[in-house]
C-alpha cells in the first residue's frame, strides 16, 4: 500500500471515529458545558427537558443574565432590586394599592377589596401548582456579586418557574386596572414590571420565569375581572 493510500485511509477512520469520541448525542446548549445546568426537571419528561425549545429559552436566559451582570454589585441598583423585591413579596405593594383606592366609602371601596381578593387567591393556587408540576431550578448564584446590606430578601425555596412574585404582580396589576385611568394604570403595570426586573436583577429568577410569570398572570387577571 501506497503512502498516499495509507492516509487516505487514516483519514477515514479518523473521521468515523469523530462522532463516537464525543460520547452520547449531545443535549441542549449548556446542559453539561458549564456550573448551571438551568433545568433539573421539567416535569419528569427528559425529552421535553433536551427539546430545541428548551436549549434556546436556556440560551436567552442566559444571555439576560449576562446584561444583568454588568450592573450587579452598584449599590444603587442593588438597593432598588431590594426595595421592589420586598415591596413585592406577599403582596405588600398591591395591598398599599387597594387601600389609596378603597379610601373612599362607595363603590371603588369594595371593587378594590375584591379585586385584592381574587387576584390573591388566582395566584396563590396557580403559582403553586405550576411550581410543583414543572419543578425547574434555581438559578446558580455561586458568584453572585451583589451589594451587601439593605433591605433584606427573602431566600427562595420553591421551584423557580413560574416567577410567583411577577405572577401575582401582574395578575394584581390586570384585576386593579381601570379604564380611563392611565395614570393609575401605567403606574400598576410599570410596578409590576419593576418586580419581575427585580427578581432577574437579585438571581432569583430565569428571565423567562419572570416572562412566564407575566404572562400566566395577565391571563388570570382578565379571568379575574369577570368576577369582579
Amino acid at each position: 500500500m501506497t503512502g498516499s493510500e495509507q492516509a487516505a485511509r487514516a483519514g477515514r477512520s479518523g473521521s468515523q471515529a469523530g462522532p463516537a469520541s464525543n460520547g452520547s448525542v449531545p443535549g441542549p446548549a449548556g446542559d453539561d458545558a458549564g456550573p448551571e445546568p438551568g433545568i433539573d426537571d421539567v416535569g419528569g419528561s427528559s425529552g421535553f427537558e433536551s427539546s430545541g425549545f428548551m436549549a434556546t429559552v436556556e440560551a436567552i436566559d442566559e444571555r439576560v443574565d449576562a446584561w444583568f451582570d454588568l450592573i450587579r454589585g452598584h449599590p444603587t441598583f442593588d438597593g432598588a432590586a431590594k426595595v421592589i423585591t420586598g415591596l413585592g413579596d406577599h403582596g405588600l405593594m398591591w395591598a398599599a394599592t387597594t387601600v389609596w383606592r378603597a379610601r373612599r366609602t362607595g363603590p371603588d371601596r369594595a371593587r378594590a377589596v375584591r379585586a385584592l381578593a381574587i387576584s390573591g387567591v388566582e395566584s396563590s393556587l396557580v403559582n403553586a401548582a405550576l411550581k410543583a408540576v414543572v419543578g425547574r431550578s434555581r438559578p446558580d448564584r455561586t458568584g453572585l456579586q451583589l451589594t451587601e446590606g439593605g433591605v433584606p430578601v427573602r431566600e427562595p425555596k420553591t421551584s423557580s418557574f413560574p416567577s410567583g412574585d411577577t405572577l401575582a404582580a401582574f395578575c394584581a396589576a390586570t384585576v386593579m386596572h381601570q379604564p380611563g385611568d392611565r395614570a393609575g394604570s401605567t403606574l400598576l403595570f410599570t410596578s409590576a414590571t419593576l418586580v419581575g426586573v427585580s427578581r432577574i436583577h437579585l438571581g432569583a429568577h430565569h428571565a423567562s420565569d419572570v416572562v412566564g410569570g407575566a404572562v400566566i398572570g395577565g391571563v388570570l387577571g382578565l379571568i379575574g375581572r369577570r368576577l369582579l
